[in-house]
């Protein structure tokens, strides 16, 4: 179809899902600003001045973590958007900046409110445009969007003339989701074997050298840094602190990446930073550094900062490296990708001292034991998933049955999973977990209630029963479900106050499970569903057995039975064949059931699956991750309502912790380390780990709660 310039902007601006822009009309974009009028689904916000619509389009792509975008015309318009765009450069934001030049026959003839505003900016951007034929216009903005939302993020400027903006050309809509193997930007993203455009993967060498460096130290420190934040690895970052059980200090744009409440947060770092944070790097002997610059607020004499450690630097942007800080050691990479999940995993190592035999246990054996044999010749042996016997005679021990239930705990005292079954018999599109673990075989009934027995005895109050689908537990052992029979007899032994189901698959739900649920005071409000997605064509491309209406009548029997039920699930985006109205489906089932819990993960492809062998990954990383904040940013103002109105109400709460100024509790609609929290401040009354208390929410934020114990 043929379209204006103007017109053929805003269905650009739709593909990319844009729903927000900001700016100041000028006679040069006028004919963009009639096109605005006629896309009702796009918000303008009109400000008082162009350098304001850049900071606040900065904001935006800063909180939502959409790219942001913003419109002004030519000549002062264009030069009032430089402190902003400066700005978003800076601090690695993306933001798309459009304004409208001079009819390119003035372009070069200072016509009136001539500016090379491309040119202007170029030192500031990642890129800059001029556009100057409309067929060209489309790939343009394409393009725009996918350099400024990739790599390292910043802002991009798009100048177009005003005559582009009138003239005519054909116009084909396009999926967000082909726009990589489309056009120019499929070329640019062929050749970016070093561009922005390619997201680097750390080197598992780097990896494992940092690894060693953690192991060795005695006083390693941690700063959160702003790419902490940007690539939403807030999660991840986390638990990298616990697990190296270092302090962690912030820099100013690293706020918001760790919690100012926690106990391992030193505060601020550098020339605004606190007392503790500064004499911490001056005295710990490893620095690692994610996401951060090393500016002159922070390191503001280089040449003595931390002086006594070591120097690591984890970005994703090989230009910061030795900029301004001479570093021992870094790891170019996404923190949110490898770089982290692979530290977590080996972090460990720094407590595990010296062995005199290796074993390698688990999943990564029972697939791949062949292989790893060849490349690994100093492991000892390796063990699958259903071969813990072996291990036994490996080290000459005899197997005695009656150590069966015995469970040494690595959780808290007070809670502890069990597993009532091993394997899967679904197999799902997607899931390794039969390939690996094999099909689903139940432990007998009565083996799981001694070893709940010796749980309570041992001060466990919570019980967590967990397995790839528990209700699917009792099919092979005693020809029917039988999961609604073992929550009654786990419901009778004391000392249990709390049973939380985990992972119930959706099709064939037995309903005396609702039952049993409803019925028993012992079992959590709470249960975790896996739907994975909710449209027709994903779900049988998943090969998941159900349909969208098997789902909404499920979770109606649900919540009609249950009404205070919390309802945790996992979903799926960007699986193969996904289309934008299959994930247009998906928000709607979100909007629908507004899930008290939710995480959403990014397709990727299992070896030896059905997808994997069957089917094409055709949707682009970029797309998969968008898809995944879209859900996330939807769940997070879900999230929040659903919290404020617990405020005023007293609940029950379990203590976990204690971590600086508060106690750390949860209620029975929140799972361990999964679900949001309760904190309650510690100054005014001492509670035990492993106690229940009564607690009134006082406030609350998108995934915490905040309250205080009742009575005295």
């Amino acid at each position: 179809m043929k379209l204006t310039g103007a017109r053929i902007l805003m269905e650009c601006l739709r593909e990319q899902k844009v729903d927000t822009i900001f700016g100041y009309p000028g006679g040069t974009i006028l004919n963009v600003y009639d096109a605005l009028y006629d896309c009702k689904e796009i918000t303008h916000i009109l400000t008082s001045h162009e350098q304001g619509a850049a900071h606040a389009a900065d904001g935006y792509a800063r909180s939502t973590g959409k790219v942001g975008v913003c419109f002004a015309t030519s000549g002062p318009g264009a030069t009032n958007l430089t402190t902003g765009i400066a700005t978003a450069y800076m601090d690695s934001s993306s933001v798309v900046f459009i304004s409208c030049n001079v009819p390119q026959n003035l372009i070069g003839r200072d016509a009136f409110q001539e500016v090379d505003i491309t040119g202007i900016t170029m030192p500031i951007t990642k890129s800059t445009y001029l556009v100057r034929d409309v067929t060209k216009l489309a790939d343009t903005v394409r393009e725009a969007f996918a350099l400024a939302r990739s790599g390292r993020p910043g802002p991009v400027v798009i100048d177009i003339t005003r005559d582009v903006t009138s003239a005519e050309c054909d116009y084909e809509p396009l999926p967000l989701e082909q726009h990589a193997a489309s056009g120019h930007l499929a070329s640019l993203i062929r050749r970016a074997y070093t561009s922005s455009l390619k997201m680097p993967e750390a080197d598992l060498d780097d990896v494992e050298k940092l690894v060693e460096m953690i192991a060795e130290s005695q006083k390693p420190m941690l700063i959160c840094g702003g790419g902490v934040v940007r690539s939403r690895a807030h999660e991840e970052f986390r638990q990298f602190v616990r697990r190296i059980d270092a302090p962690v200090a912030i820099t100013v744009m690293g706020g918001g990446g760790v919690s100012g409440r926690d106990v391992m947060t030193t505060g601020m770092i550098g020339m605004h930073g606190s007392v503790a944070s500064n004499m911490a790097c001056d005295n710990c002997d490893l620095l690692i550094a994610v996401g951060c610059r090393f500016s002159d607020r922070v390191a503001l004499k280089p040449e003595t900062f931390a002086h006594q450690a070591k120097i690591v630097h984890i970005d994703i942007d090989r230009a910061e490296i030795n900029k301004n800080v001479q570093t021992d050691h870094h790891i170019i990479g996404d923190a949110k990708q490898e770089s982290i999940d692979m530290i977590l995993r080996a972090a460990a190592a720094k407590n595990a001292g010296k062995i005199e035999r290796l074993f390698v246990v688990g999943c990564l054996s029972e697939r791949y034991a062949d292989e790893l044999r060849a490349e690994l010749p100093e492991v000892d042996e390796f063990f699958g998933a259903r071969t813990w016997d072996g291990i036994v005679r490996a080290l000459g021990a005899v197997e005695d049955p009656a150590l069966e239930t015995e469970r040494h705990l690595t959780t808290p005292k007070h809670y502890a999973y069990l597993k009532i079954s091993e394997g899967c018999n679904w197999k799902c599109g997607y899931c390794a977990i039969p390939l690996i673990r094999g099909g689903h075989v139940s432990v007998p009934m009565e083996r799981l209630e001694e070893e709940a027995r010796k749980l309570a005895a041992g001060g466990v109050k919570e019980l967590i029963v967990i397995a790839q689908d528990t209700t699917y537990y009792g099919l092979d052992l005693y020809g029917r479900r039988m999961l609604a029979e073992l929550l009654r007899r786990l419901c009778r032994i004391g000392g249990i106050e709390w049973i939380r189901l985990h992972y119930a698959y959706p099709t064939a739900f037995p309903d005396e499970v609702i039952e049993v649920m409803a019925s028993e005071p012992k079992i959590c409000k709470y249960l975790d569903i896996p739907f994975q997605h909710i449209s027709d064509a994903q779900l049988s491309a998943m090969q998941r057995r159900h349909t969208k209406a098997d789902a909404y009548a499920l979770i109606g029997r649900l919540r009609e039975a249950i009404p205070d039920l919390a309802l945790r699930t996992t979903l799926l985006v960007g699986y193969p064949g996904e289309t934008q109205a299959d994930f247009a489906e998906l928000e709607e089932f979100v909007r629908d059931v507004r899930f008290e819990r939710l995480g959403v993960f990014a397709y990727s492809e299992e070896e030896g699956t059905y997808s994997a062998q069957k089917l094409q990954d055709n949707i682009p990383e970029e797309v998969k991750q968008q898809r995944v904040e879209r859900i996330m940013a939807l769940q997070n103002v879900i999230s929040l309502e659903n919290n404020l109105r617990r405020v005023g109400r007293t609940e029950r709460v379990l203590i976990d912790s204690r971590q600086g100024d508060y106690y750390v509790g949860r209620t029975q609609y929140d799972s361990p380390e999964v679900d949001q929290e309760i904190l309650i401040p510690a100054s005014e009354k001492r509670l035990l780990r492993g106690r229940f208390y009564d607690v009134r929410i006082d406030s609350a934020a998108d995934y915490d709660l905040y309250g205080r114990a009742a009575g005295k």
